[in-house]
Order: structure tokens, then C-alpha cells, then sequence
């Protein structure tokens, strides 16, 4: 009984010892996280009254992590001295293996039995929080990034913006440009240092580019390599997300236009710089006053549109629910579109909160409405139908090159396919009024 006893001690003492040593991760992680928090702090530009004690606390924070991080260490080494001596002293080989199968168990739980809720490791996720959830080190790095650029290349720097609302098939135009023309952007391999990517890809270099289904499950596949609307970031730190209010997204003048261009510039390499971001409404006013920057907004069937809103709403809802990354990711990134952090594009100053439920056509309608008829004020952007993108994409892609002065190959360019829908929608006089504006946006774009 003594001997059953004793095996059964080794056993769990293994199994206790490498399950604090994965327990440590909690105070790792508030170390590494106060550490960089510090870093940031110290970065500050502007020196207030509030600086001294907000260091002083990030001080705080970081040392306590220290500490906790030293006695996790020393509780978890303790034991197994003391258990790996004792084996070899005794020359016994049954409990050092039996202390030896205890340690595998919390491997062996994370391996197959632990349910896997993110595509990104722990490691993975530790690094985008830290980098991105520290705007003033974004800053540093920004500068860093963007130190050789000069303001004359910048201002001549040319740039294609593809824009609209979500679901308007941004993505896959902007795939298709990227593809097959001379253009350059950022991609998913620069994450997480969407700020400094120069410096970023002498580190990381993937190899595995292969692309996949996106999350949106629609059959549009991306990969390390596709670009996607990362550049956001860039606006979120300049701007310390002064344009998002807890209602929605805010229009707004971005000041320092020439540091956006310098960022264009440090990315593009010489090329044409490529940018598909959802959110270049609300500071379209820049845009439009850039002479070498042009302007493609799509635009789609409203009934379709909305309800298309209305099934990614619901799907990255209940992903975000499964996923909590999934929801910091897309609050990082600024994508508001739908989900559990929409924010609607509050683009008028009278515009109040809808009174249509979230989970309604209804509400999604009203989003396509507002948004369109804001940006049908505005002159200098071009308009493109979704729908005409996905019958002749060649048409698309060859005027937009003649455009932008910009060879785009649409050699072997396959054709987008999607299934009619029919949809039952109630409320005439708001469906009526999107009919409206969209046969306006028919007549204002290119028929190709």
C-alpha cells in the first residue's frame, strides 16, 4: 500500500509541477503586458500633469508582474529538484517515470481534449496585443517606418483607393487589381506591425502563403499575401480614435494628410499604392482633394446589400461570442461593419440612433441608404457597380487602369459567381427610397 502511495505522490507532484509551469503564462503575460504599457507611456509626446503618475503606475504594474513571475518560477523549479534528486539518489527508476508520465497530462489535455477557439496561438495573440494595443509605440515605429520618405515623393506619390460600403465586393476587386497590376499595399504577413513593416519582414517571412476562406464564409479565400484593409490602424493611431464615439464612426478632417501620404509612400516602393478600406467615408474630403489619388466606390443592389449585412452580422456575432480574439482583432483593425463592435457611420449631424433592431433588414437597409446618399454630395470619386463588376470584370479592371494610368493584365480572369436570393421585404417607403438613390448611383457610374 505504501508503494501504491508513493507512485501515486510522483504522479501527481509531476503532473502539479508542469501544470503550474502552464499556469505561469497568466503572470508572464501581465508582465510582458505592463512592460510594454511602461514602454508606452514613456513614449508619450505630449508631457502632461498626468504623466508622472501614469508612469509611476505602469512602474507598479510591471514589478509586481516581476515578482509574481519570480515566485511562480521558484515553485514550480523547487519541486522538481527535489523529486529528480530523490529519484537519483534512490537509483529508482519506477517514480521518476511515473513523475515523468504526471508531467505529460496537462500536455496531453491541451493537445486533444482543451477546446481550440482561435486559429491564433498564445504566443500569437500575446504579440498583436502588445503591439497593437500601444498606440504610442505605434507612433515611434510609424516614425521609424517613414523617416527616409521625403514630403516631395510623398505629395507626388499616386494612389487607387477602393471603397463602399461592406459587402459591396471590395475585396474581390481589390484582389483582382492586386493580382494583376503593378500595385503595393500592406497584407496579412505585415500584421502585427502594421507600422513598420519594413522592419518587420526582415524577422518574419512566410512561406506558407496558401489561401483559404475567409471568415465571412462568402467563397472569397485569402492568405498571407492578400490585402486586406490593415491600414486602418494608421488612422486609429494618428487620430487616438477621436472619430469613434460610443454611437458610431464620426466624419472628420484628417490634419496631417502628408504623414498618411509618407505612410502610402514607405509601403509602396516606387509602385502605385493599393488601398481597400470600408472606412475612407469618413474622411473623404482628403481624398477627393488629393489630385493623385483616385477613387472607386462600389456599390450594390440595396434589398441584396442589406441582407447580405444582415447574414455577416449574425455570423461574426455568434464567431466573436465562440471567438473573444476574433472581436479584439476587428476592433483593432477598425472593422465595425457588423458583428458584436458594430458601429454604425454616423454621416449626417441630425442622424440619430436607428429605431430598427440590429437583427432586422430593416436596419441594415437604413445603413445602405445613409451611407449612399452621403457620399452621392461629394464629386471627384468614381462609381462602380457591383454587379457589373461580377458580369465583365475584365470591363472593370480595363477602366480602371486607363483610369490610373496603371497596367492591370486581365488575362485568364475568371468570373465571380453569385446565387439569386429572393428576399421579403415589408417596408415599401424604405426600400423605396434606397431605389431611388441606387438608380441615381447607376446613372453617376461608368457603364462598362
Amino acid at each position: 500500500m505504501s508503494q501504491i502511495f508513493t507512485l501515486f505522490i510522483f504522479l501527481f507532484t509531476g503532473w502539479f509541477t508542469f501544470w503550474l509551469t502552464l499556469r505561469m503564462k497568466v503572470p508572464f503575460t501581465r508582465l510582458a503586458t505592463a512592460s510594454v504599457q511602461l514602454l508606452d507611456a514613456l513614449l508619450l509626446r505630449e508631457k502632461t500633469d498626468e504623466f508622472a503618475q501614469l508612469l509611476e503606475q505602469r512602474v507598479k504594474s510591471a514589478l509586481m508582474g516581476l515578482l509574481v513571475f519570480v515566485l511562480f518560477s521558484f515553485l514550480v523549479i523547487l519541486p522538481t529538484i527535489l523529486i529528480f534528486n530523490s529519484a537519483l539518489y534512490n537509483s529508482n527508476v519506477i517514480p521518476s517515470t511515473f513523475y515523468a508520465i504526471g508531467s505529460l497530462l496537462p500536455f496531453l489535455y491541451i493537445s486533444y481534449f482543451q477546446n481550440k477557439t482561435s486559429d491564433y496561438s498564445y504566443l500569437s495573440q500575446l504579440l498583436h496585443r502588445l503591439v497593437l494595443n500601444n498606440y504610442e509605440l505605434g507612433h515611434w515605429l510609424l516614425l521609424r517606418q517613414i523617416r527616409k520618405v521625403t514630403i516631395e515623393s510623398a505629395i507626388n506619390q499616386k494612389s487607387v483607393i477602393i471603397t463602399g460600403l461592406a459587402r459591396a465586393g471590395t475585396t474581390a476587386l481589390t484582389k483582382a487589381i492586386a493580382k494583376n497590376g503593378n500595385f503595393s499595399s500592406l497584407d496579412y504577413s505585415n500584421m502585427p506591425f502594421l507600422l513598420y513593416p519594413r522592419l518587420w519582414k526582415y524577422f518574419y517571412k512566410p512561406q506558407n502563403k496558401k489561401e483559404k476562406e475567409r471568415a465571412h464564409k462568402d467563397g472569397v479565400t485569402l492568405g498571407l499575401s492578400s490585402v486586406e484593409a490593415l491600414e486602418e490602424y494608421f488612422f486609429k493611431v494618428i487620430s487616438s480614435d477621436s472619430y469613434l464615439s460610443k454611437e458610431g464612426l464620426v466624419p472628420y478632417q484628417v490634419d496631417s494628410w502628408i504623414l498618411y501620404k509618407r505612410y502610402q509612400t514607405s509601403i509602396a516602393g516606387g509602385r502605385t499604392y493599393l488601398s481597400k478600406n470600408n472606412n475612407h467615408i469618413l474622411r473623404i474630403t482628403n481624398l477627393i482633394q488629393d489630385k493623385n489619388t483616385f477613387v472607386f466606390v462600389l456599390f450594390r443592389k440595396p434589398l441584396e446589400h442589406a441582407d447580405s449585412l444582415l447574414q455577416q452580422h449574425n455570423l461574426f456575432c455568434l464567431q466573436q461570442k465562440n471567438d473573444p480574439f476574433t472581436l479584439e482583432y476587428m476592433n483593432w483593425l477598425g472593422h465595425h461593419e457588423f458583428g458584436i463592435n458594430h458601429k454604425p457611420f454616423l454621416l449626417n449631424n441630425t442622424q440619430t440612433i436607428s429605431v430598427f433592431n440590429r437583427e432586422s433588414l430593416e436596419y441594415w437597409l437604413e445603413r445602405w441608404t445613409d451611407y449612399y446618399s452621403y457620399i452621392l454630395n461629394f464629386s471627384g470619386v468614381t462609381f462602380l457597380s457591383y454587379e457589373q463588376f461580377l458580369a465583365n470584370p475584365e470591363s472593370t479592371l480595363n477602366f480602371i487602369s486607363e483610369q490610373t494610368n496603371n497596367a492591370i493584365d486581365t488575362y485568364n480572369l475568371t468570373k465571380f459567381s453569385k446565387q439569386n436570393k429572393q428576399i421579403f421585404f415589408e417596408n415599401k417607403d424604405l426600400l423605396r427610397k434606397a431605389d431611388q438613390i441606387y438608380k441615381i448611383l447607376l446613372e453617376k457610374s461608368t457603364r462598362l
